[in-house]
Formats: C-alpha cells, sequence, structure tokens
C-alpha cells in the first residue's frame, strides 16, 4: 500500500525526496553468491554444488545438494549476510541513514525526507559502560558474558553468527 497524493499519482512522484529506488539482488549477483558459497566447501562437495548450479540442471538441484550435506543453515547464514552488505552498500550510495531502515513508522515519521539530519540521535551505550554497570538482571550478565565471548573470537567465527541486520548497521 502507498500514500493517496493531492494528484491522484504515484506517491514518489509528487514526494520525491522522500522515495529512493531499491534495486533488486539481479539473478547473476546470487549465482555469484551461490558460486563463491560452493567454491569454499570440501572438494566433494563443492563439485556437486557446482554441478548443480550448471545451467540446464535440474530446478532447485542447489539446494537440494546443500539438504543433502547439512548446509542449508550454512547457505542461510551466507546468503543474509550478502543481503545485509548489499541493503548497506545501496544505503549508503543512496545517502539513506541506515537507522531509517529499521526505525519504527512513528519514529521514521519524526526523522524527515531522506538524506536530512535527524531530529534526534540516540548514542549508543558503550560495551565498557555495560560491563562496568552492575548487573540488575539476567540479561545484564548474559550481554556482559557475550561481549567477553565475542572479544576472543575470531572473523570466520563471528561471520557465522545470526544477528538481526539492525543491530549491524550504523555502527
Amino acid at each position: 500500500m502507498t500514500p493517496q497524493t493531492s494528484t491522484n499519482g504515484e506517491p514518489w512522484a509528487d514526494d520525491a525526496e522522500r522515495y529512493v529506488a531499491l534495486p533488486i539482488v539481479s539473478r547473476e549477483l546470487q549465482a555469484e553468491w551461490m558460486d563463491e558459497f560452493a567454491a569454499a566447501q570440501m572438494p566433494a562437495v563443492k563439485d556437486e554444488l557446482l554441478f548443480a548450479l550448471q545451467p540446464g540442471a535440474v530446478l532447485g538441484a542447489f539446494r537440494t545438494t546443500l539438504a543433502a550435506h547439512g548446509l542449508l543453515d550454512d547457505w542461510a547464514k551466507a546468503l543474509q549476510l550478502h543481503v545485509n552488505v548489499h541493503v548497506q552498500q545501496w544505503a549508503t550510495a543512496s545517502k539513506v541513514p541506515l537507522q531509517r531502515l529499521f526505525d519504527s513508522p512513528a519514529r521514521r515519521a519524526d526523522l524527515g525526507p531522506v538524506g536530512a539530519p535527524s531530529g534526534g540521535s540516540v548514542e549508543p551505550a558503550t560495551i565498557e559502560g555495560a560491563v562496568a554497570a552492575p548487573e540488575r538482571s539476567f540479561d545484564d550478565a548474559l550481554r556482559r558474558r557475550l561481549h567477553n565471548v565475542i572479544e576472543q573470537m575470531n572473523g570466520a567465527e563471528l561471520s557465522v553468527i545470526t544477528v538481526p541486520a539492525r543491530f549491524l548497521v550504523g555502527s
């Protein structure tokens, strides 16, 4: 659904400052991501996945092969990471503040047009402040422990953690 305009035209034509085109992820780019994922697998699995991606392969062969090797979750995480990066690059290139993508509709209404400075900024709590604060709940203890664990992880370990995009962008 889109809002009605005074001219009965498309809202993005009447109020272009509020809208920015979001290009789709092309089939070719998705295929590149699949090829990249396949290439990172063990040789036998890699060969099966690459075969499943060849022109003329049975529809759904890639997914079937992923399932046969227990890689559906790994692929889902890799795909989500690619999509997150794609959206982040689009937002940066389009000068769309990343917080606008994840704020509630009521909060977005207060932010004004795309590219305009936001009304009030919310400073994220620093990790040190969060860890140094006295634990008042199970959540506080869990956050402290999670921060300690994350600090010890390498990039490969961090890349497989599923985190909603709204927590990763804009920081």
